[in-house]
């Protein structure tokens, strides 16, 4: 069976030889997943672990690229492409191909927003979103689906509505948006809901699998914003993304850390098939499997805050296997740590994870 296969079963909710493998690294872990493996492959690292699926990207356009550097944080997704590019400003700030600005945090790691394009306009109009027609674009992405398409599943990320929303405006500004300036809101969403259905036929018709709407809606708490809100305004939104775009075998993916449960109805009946990452630090995962397991696929599950950093290698396979046995029997389990695995995690107990995966029986 090989990890297309294995994917297909899984969301399908037939029981599979394994859950499929998922997992999304930092730079400094890659570097020492790298030196483990002895390799400078990372494709090798990928069939070493078990990882079922391939990570595309869409590529800047020459004209950005040409002026652009890899981004000064480690934090991948920063920039754009494969290469993580960013044009630096002269104050040392750094921009990516949307206009958006940021500068490097005070860790060195990490970075902190410093201009939105539409901070101080009174038109959505205004912003002009980067051209989808550009064939460079597509590069990454169509390199992928001649080298993997059948065997991996391969997917791609776009943000989700509403965190394009708040980039281009301004997260605080955006929330009084919301109460204060309605209309305005309005059209900023349509306008990202248009150019999402664009963005996304073009990534369907490119040959991708599985596609990523990415952006957090919820603290560890509750919800960043009010459900009734999400309900009214980037539900439907989201729904005509998705029925605009279906085509058999595509699969979509909705990504939120935090205690988002309020909205699981909503995307399940709304049409994701798969959701990430079903944070255990602050979500009942058995609960969740109890009362949604044969209505979508669970991504993730493992405990990026906890178990991984602060276990040993028993704690860490004894999580999966209790993932397995509690989540996976049916199908319906995509197993991964539950965010980007940070430096902090041991080695011996990130390759726990993947052999454990992998290994028969619970």
């Amino acid at each position: 069976m090989n990890s297309c296969d294995r994917i297909r079963k899984t969301i399908a909710h037939t029981p599979a030889d394994r859950p499929p493998a998922d997992g999304s690294f930092s730079p400094i872990v890659w570097q020492a997943l790298r030196a483990y493996f002895k390799t400078t492959d990372d494709e090798e690292v990928l069939i070493a672990l078990g990882i079922d699926f391939r990570q595309a990207v869409l590529e800047p356009s020459n004209e950005f690229a040409a002026k652009a550097v890899p981004a000064p944080v480690p934090a991948e997704g920063v920039g754009v492409g494969s290469r993580n590019l960013v044009q630096i400003l002269p104050n040392g700030e750094f921009e990516d191909d949307r206009g958006i600005r940021r500068a490097v945090g005070s860790t060195g790691e990490y970075f902190r927003f410093t201009h939105h394009p539409l901070s101080d306009s009174d038109s959505p109009q205004a912003y002009t979103f980067p051209d989808l027609d550009l064939p460079e674009r597509y590069s990454h992405l169509h390199g992928h689906t001649e080298r993997f398409k059948g065997k991996y599943m391969i997917e791609i990320e776009t943000g989700n509505i509403f965190r394009d929303a708040w980039e281009l405006r301004g997260f605080d500004q955006f929330l009084m948006d919301i109460h204060l300036n309605p209309v305005f809101v309005s059209r900023l969403l349509d306008l990202i809901t248009e150019y999402k259905i664009s963005e996304v036929a073009k990534l369907v018709e490119a040959g991708v699998d599985i596609v990523q709407l990415v952006g957090d809606v919820a603290s560890e708490q509750n919800m960043l914003i009010s459900p009734r809100w999400w309900r009214a305004e980037i539900k439907p939104r989201l729904a005509k993304v998705i029925s605009a775009t279906r085509r058999p075998d595509i699969y979509y993916y909705f990504h939120s850390d935090g205690a988002m449960q309020a909205i699981l109805p909503d995307l399940i009946e709304i049409g994701f098939d798969i959701v990430n990452p079903m944070q255990p630090e602050c979500m009942d995962i058995n609960a969740i499997k109890r009362q949604y397991g044969a209505q979508f696929t669970m991504h993730s599950t493992l405990s990026s805050q906890h178990t991984l950093p602060f276990g040993n290698q028993l704690d860490v396979r004894e999580e999966v296997r209790a993932r397995k046995r509690d989540c996976g029997l049916d199908g319906g389990l995509i197993l991964a740590p539950s965010n980007s695995v940070q430096p902090d995690v041991p080695l011996d107990n990130l390759l726990a994870v993947y052999d454990e995966i992998k290994t028969p029986g619970l």
